[in-house]
């Protein structure tokens, strides 16, 4: 009968995604449930749910008899501030 060995073998793989296709990476990360949006994102929204949730808001106050005029126009500038990560005067 013969001997038999067993070897371990580490190896190490740097890999360069811009040798890859973007759409490629993206049908890829949005395979595996992410959601890739084109981009930076600069806001404050940690996530999807937190931005729908926010656009809800604006639009139960769009719909409601508080959301005409003034209140309506100072919650989207809150919004877009908020959104753009930019400061309004």
């Amino acid at each position: 009968m013969g001997k038999r060995v067993r070897a371990y073998v580490e190896t190490e793989v740097d890999v360069d995604l811009t040798d890859f296709e973007e759409d490629d990476i993206v049908e890829y990360l949005e395979g595996q449930g992410y959601t890739v949006m084109e981009g930076k994102n600069n806001s404050t929204f940690d996530n999807l749910a937190d931005l729908d949730k926010k656009i809800w808001e604006l639009y139960l106050l769009y719909t409601s008899e508080n959301g005409a005029g003034y209140a309506m126009e100072i919650a989207l500038g809150k919004f877009f501030a908020e959104y753009y990560n930019k400061v309004s005067v």
